[in-house]
C-alpha cells in the first residue's frame, strides 16, 4: 500500500518550508533516463491540480534536486499522486514510449562521443544513427542500459564498411 509522506525539514536545510505538502517524486542532476521519464510523466499528470508544486533546491552532493509535491488539502491531487506511485510499484515505467526515446537518445549520444574521438577515414561523417543500425540487439541493450561497445567492435564496424583510418 502506497502512502505519501509529508515533507520534513532536514537539520541542515535553510530554504523555504513545505510542511503541508506530500513528497511525490524527485530527480537530480545525475538522474537516469527512467527517473527523468517518470518525473516528466508525473508532472504532466499532476500539473493541473491546484496543490501541485515543483521545488528546486541546491544540494552539495548532487548539485540540485527537483521535487514534485502535492498539497495535503488537494484531495483529488493526493489521490492521483498515490495512484501514480502505485503504478510505479507494479511496474517501474509510467510512459514506455518516452522512456524508450530517452534510452535511444542516450545511446546516440554515447555513439556520437565515440565518433568524436575516432579517426574516421577522410573525415567521413557517418553519424551515430548509422552506427546504431550496425549494432546487434545485445549491443543495443548494453547501450540503452548505460554501457558501451568495445573499442575492438567499434573498429570492426568501421573497418568492415571501409571507414576506419588505418592509423587509428
Amino acid at each position: 500500500m502506497v502512502e505519501l509522506e509529508l515533507w520534513e525539514k532536514a537539520d541542515n536545510y535553510a530554504g523555504e518550508t513545505y510542511y503541508d505538502y506530500y513528497v511525490v517524486y524527485g530527480k537530480n542532476r545525475d538522474s537516469d533516463a527512467l527517473t527523468l521519464s517518470n518525473f516528466d510523466a508525473i508532472t504532466e499528470e499532476l500539473k493541473g491540480f491546484d496543490g501541485f508544486i515543483s521545488v528546486v533546491s541546491t544540494h552539495w552532493l548532487v548539485g540540485w534536486i527537483e521535487t514534485i509535491m502535492i498539497h495535503k488539502d488537494d484531495e483529488l491531487g493526493v489521490e492521483k499522486a498515490i495512484d501514480l506511485c502505485k503504478r510505479l510499484e507494479d511496474y517501474p515505467v509510467l510512459d514506455e514510449e518516452d522512456f524508450s526515446d530517452r534510452e535511444y537518445e542516450n545511446s546516440l549520444e554515447t555513439l556520437n562521443n565515440c565518433l568524436n574521438w575516432a579517426a574516421v577515414k577522410d573525415g567521413t561523417d557517418i553519424g551515430a544513427s548509422w552506427l546504431y543500425g550496425e549494432l546487434d540487439d545485445t549491443e543495443i541493450d548494453d547501450l540503452r542500459s548505460g554501457g558501451c561497445i568495445t573499442d575492438e567492435r567499434f573498429r570492426e564496424i568501421l573497418s568492415e564498411r571501409g571507414y576506419l583510418d588505418e592509423n587509428y
